[in-house]
């Protein structure tokens, strides 16, 4: 047992999930796990009072550290555990012990309470003192929890002031707000506003890879493994670089993962993949290559991530990455593959870019977002919803009475490539200004009688206080120099 800080929250997890099976025997157990900032555990429970039981979770997790119960840590084979978990009627731990290859899995009692464990743990309940949950997320079929513990209380009161600014970066804040997507029963639909983004950011991913000689396909694929086929084909055919995005199978190993991450975790997301066939000479001038490109998209978009090198034939790979000195952590994997890992603002670690080697193959494969969908839902909580003018889906709006008054406007913004919105609605003016600065949208415009009679435009910039007068060519000069600088 550690008296670590991930301990200490480590505990919190499992006395959250015991409180809330306690207070409802019918919920669904899906996981949770202590992070940099705290902890969180996920629930599938139909019971629509548990939206107003946040309060009654907390106190009972506050009764259960007073027994002072001990953390009994055991392990299993997974085969036994699985059978454990029917005999007690626990359809949870069983679906989820079945998803586990590791040759034992670690199991976690206290109390009358049991689940599946993989982190540290405090002796005894009472080792637990100063927690705070702080919100239930809905996530489908159920909600998570999310809350944080400290050892000391002046600790634990000044993190729950700065916690408001996580629940304003949540992703999921900015993707209703900005129109991108909206969730149904079979998945996610990308609206008008998210389409034009998904169209920036693959035209982007494209027109970098061109530079770098590379040809795009389309492939019959129902699988990364049938598109690997493909494009190895060409690659050893006809030595050329190709890459491809398609709508595949996030995972092929079976795991179910029901939609509860959001966009973080899907079943199927656009998958990006270039490959390049390599010669032995050839392969550390390309590795470098490919991180550099890698590492120029993370840096420009201000990700965080971590960088993971898998260490089977990793004598390149680990000198291509001190070349160009970036830091790994290595980790043994089946691969020859360096893995960048995204970090939300929960601090969790999520699949990014990558380069894998197949040496049979002589081939390299890349990929820039992995999943596109998780790819834009943590660049939204990154950049707190507000886009670069460049990769913004609508980056003017004018907001107009009259067709006729704002035309040559529009016409002129669009001549020079520049996304327009437009706004003639009927309501009032204050409300279609709300409207802009809700979709974050970089740049609006006013344009009624008395712009008209002044030869100005209204523009009011996302983040300033007022509009400023400004004549439309001096307003193009401005978007051409913000968007040469990005």
């Amino acid at each position: 047992m550690s008296k670590s800080l991930d301990s200490l929250r480590g505990g919190c997890v499992e006395l959250m999930a015991a409180a809330v099976l306690e207070l409802f025997p019918q919920a669904y157990l899906k996981g949770g796990t202590p992070t940099t900032w705290g902890f969180y555990y996920d629930f599938l429970v139909s019971q629509p009072s548990i939206k107003e039981s946040l309060v009654l979770i907390e106190e009972n997790m506050r009764q259960k550290t007073k027994q002072g119960s001990n953390f009994r840590v055991m392990e299993m084979m997974p085969r036994n555990a699985s059978e454990y978990f029917r005999s007690l009627d626990r359809e949870d731990l069983q679906d989820r012990v079945s998803l586990i290859e590791d040759p034992l899995v670690s199991l976690v009692e206290v109390g009358d309470f049991i689940d599946i464990c993989a982190f540290d743990l405090p002796k005894k309940t009472s080792d637990i003192t100063h927690f705070k949950l702080l919100e239930m997320i809905p996530i489908s079929g159920g909600f998570r929890i999310v809350g944080t513990a400290f050892f000391e209380k002046p600790e634990l009161k000044e993190f729950v002031k700065g916690w408001d600014d996580i629940g304003e970066r949540h992703y999921i804040k900015w993707i209703e707000e900005l129109d991108l997507l909206k969730e149904i029963d079979s998945g996610w639909i990308w609206l008008p506003r998210g389409e034009k983004l998904k169209e920036i950011l693959v035209g982007f991913w494209k027109e970098e890879l061109a530079k770098q000689n590379f040809q795009f396909i389309a492939t019959p694929t129902l699988s990364l493994e049938e598109m690997f086929a493909a494009h190895v084909y060409l690659a050893k055919e006809r030595k050329i670089c190709t890459a491809e995005i398609a709508y595949l199978p996030l995972y092929e190993n079976g795991h179910e993962n029901e939609g509860m991450e959001g966009l973080l975790d899907l079943p199927y997301s656009f998958i990006d993949q270039a490959y390049t066939p390599f010669k032995k000479e050839e392969l550390l001038s390309e590795l470098i290559s490919s991180l550099q490109f890698i590492v120029k998209i993370l840096k420009m978009l201000s990700f965080d991530y971590e960088v993971v090198l898998h260490s089977k034939n990793a004598e390149l790979l680990r000198e291509a990455l001190e070349k160009c000195h970036i830091s790994v952590r290595e980790e043994k994997g089946p691969d020859s593959a360096i893995e960048f890992y995204l970090i939300d603002i929960l601090g969790r670690r999520w699949k990014g870019p990558s380069l894998t080697v197949h040496f049979n193959q002589q081939v390299i494969v890349q990929s820039v977002f992995s999943s596109l969908e998780r790819f834009v839902a943590i660049l939204l909580e990154t950049c707190k919803g507000k886009l670069p003018l460049w990769m913004a889906p609508e980056q003017v709006r004018v907001i107009g009475f009259k067709k006729k008054q704002i035309e040559h406007v529009v016409s002129a913004l669009k001549q020079e490539g520049i996304r327009v919105g437009i706004d003639l609605s009927d309501e009032n003016l204050s409300k279609r200004m709300h409207h802009a600065l809700r979709e974050r949208v970089p740049y609006s415009i006013v344009l009624g009688d008395r712009e008209v009679e002044l030869g100005t435009l209204s523009v009011r910039p996302d983040g300033a206080s007022a509009p400023e007068p400004m004549k439309i060519e001096t307003l193009i000069d401005r978007l051409k120099k913000e968007l040469e600088s990005q």
